[in-house]
């Protein structure tokens, strides 16, 4: 049944190693329980497809997040020795496409997190369904939806913040270096109207 879903879906653009989250449910037949969440298990009174929803609803966001935090250590492990370099004699246009690549990475990262998967928005169903937003809180907590959330936003604005201010830097020594041009070229100037003057 998964391999037949997997291969129905429509995949924009699929990840080259993809994540996943597993997870035990169990069904307690006692209808009087309400759905909960214990030692890392799942237990619903019933096979109820609302459940379902929420439980896949908990699990996409915390694979989400999961391909975002090991995306953005593997780009804090890369922008660092950058940023901290910046005063070596590297190829400047180089280092500037490089730092606009992790700015552009991060605001993608930041639209797909806010935009396509609304990890902090709640679940269309609850709306339409008050009674299961606690046991939505309960799963919310158990994966730690916002707090892991306010962890990659903070390092994507972070990564942003570091790349912005290098790229000000290499920015403003190009400018400083087209200065200096423009002085070299005045005081040319200068001197060869002097030795015109004086022939």
């Amino acid at each position: 049944d998964e391999a037949e879903l997997c291969a129905s879906l429509s995949v924009r653009e699929p990840l080259p190693r993809p994540e996943s989250e597993q997870v035990e449910l169990r069904i307690d037949r006692d209808h009087d329980a309400e759905p909960r969440v214990e030692n890392g298990v799942i237990f619903v009174p019933d096979a109820n497809l609302r459940y379902l929803e929420l439980i896949g609803e908990a699990l996409a966001k915390s694979v989400v997040l999961g391909y975002h935090e090991n995306a953005i250590a593997s780009v804090f492990d890369r922008i660092e020795p950058l940023a901290q370099n910046l005063h070596d004699k590297l190829n400047s246009a180089k280092r500037e496409r490089e730092l606009l690549e992790y700015i552009g990475g991060a605001l993608l990262s930041e639209q797909r997190m806010v935009g396509r998967v609304e990890v902090r928005e709640k679940p269309e169903l609850l709306w339409e369904n008050t009674a299961l937003e606690r046991f939505y809180q309960r799963l919310e907590r158990e994966y730690e939806l916002r707090d892991r959330a306010t962890s990659v936003e903070r390092k994507l604005s972070l990564i942003s913040r570091s790349a912005q201010t290098a790229l000000d830097l290499l920015e403003q020594r190009s400018s400083r270096r087209v200065e200096w041009y423009i002085v070299a070229l005045i005081v040319v100037e200068i001197m060869l109207t002097i030795y015109s003057m004086l022939k």
